[in-house]
């Protein structure tokens, strides 16, 4: 290959492999699997910011509470602590972050006292989100931008003209 046959304007290539899944594999599913799995990947990032809000709320009240149980507070503030690096982990979706949202939304429902109904709410909701949703962790996940460009892609083409 000469000079003459580069273009100085594209971008840069590599041989490196990628790390997500191409969006030909999502223009191989059928509308009914993307749209389930756009809702899960929602799931997912709905599941972070309650995870994120819980957090902060309990570390509101280990901070401002003015009982003396000393172990009641340091509990509150391992859980806001576990929460937190639980909702960091799924806003990366790496593949361990699967796993410990798992063990986080059963913990969630067994463990927080006091706030049981945020934690019934979280646990429920994160045990819901985290089955059969594979393809949204590890290396060769889909990310939440490529499901929702293709969904809204599907969706127009779907859309009858009138």
């Amino acid at each position: 290959m000469n000079d003459e046959d580069l273009n100085p304007y594209e971008p840069p290539s590599s041989n490196a492999p990628s790390h997500q899944r191409s969006t030909k594999d999502l223009a191989d599913l059928d509308f009914k699997q993307l749209k389930r799995l756009h809702k899960r990947s929602c799931n997912v990032n709905g599941l972070v910011t309650i995870l994120t809000l819980t957090a902060i709320i309990l570390l509101l009240i280990a901070m401002a509470a003015t009982f003396n149980w000393k172990l009641l507070r340091v509990l509150f503030l391992v859980t806001a602590v576990i929460y937190l690096i639980t909702a960091a982990a799924l806003l990366k979706r790496s593949s361990w972050s699967r796993a410990l949202g798992t063990m986080v939304s059963l913990m969630s429902i067994i463990t927080i006292p006091y706030l049981n109904l945020f934690g019934v709410i979280i646990g429920s909701y994160g045990l819901l989100a985290f089955f059969r949703t594979p393809q949204l962790f590890g290396e060769n996940r889909f990310t939440h931008e490529q499901l929702k460009t293709e969904f809204r892609i599907q969706k127009k083409l779907r859309k009858p003209k009138s």
